[in-house]
């Protein structure tokens, strides 16, 4: 599927949240999908969260991989607690992480954050809930490739 310079993936149309989660993951996508994400140099990930009821805490990460979907890296970090509430992040291949040297976390990276400079040719989401929620509560994300 080709695009001239990039686009919207979504990545999760509206997911319900009911019952704890963790570390549960979606299909992967690659260049084998988007055939840009070879060669983009930056990537925006945004996710809403719709409140409910109940639940405790929600996180999503944003994941790449170097190694062909092996080992995933976590490269967003977006984290919600008890309000309806939007997030927005964006990574670069032109600012290098802070450490050059870092150990790749996997669904664990800290919340809110992010890792610059690292974007390999696959890309997934990853969350975890605690506690159970109701009342209609769901998390939806997409990204938007550059190159």
């Amino acid at each position: 599927m080709a695009n001239v310079n990039g686009g919207q993936i979504t990545l999760t149309a509206s997911q319900s949240i009911t019952t704890a989660v963790t570390g549960s993951t979606l299909t992967a996508i690659s260049a084998a999908d988007y055939d840009y994400l070879s060669a983009v140099t930056s990537v925006s990930l945004g996710t809403i969260f719709t409140y409910g009821s109940g639940g405790t805490t929600a996180k999503v990460w944003l994941q790449t991989s170097l190694d062909g979907g092996t080992t995933w890296i976590d490269v967003i970090s977006h984290a919600y607690l008890l309000a309806t509430a939007s997030k927005v992040s964006t990574i670069t291949a032109n600012i290098a992480p802070a450490s050059q040297a870092f150990a790749p976390t996997d669904g664990s990276l800290t919340d809110n954050t992010i890792i610059q400079g690292v974007l390999g040719d696959r890309w997934r989401i990853k969350w975890t809930t605690t506690g159970t929620y109701a009342g209609g509560t769901t998390f939806k994300a997409y990204m938007v490739a550059r190159f």
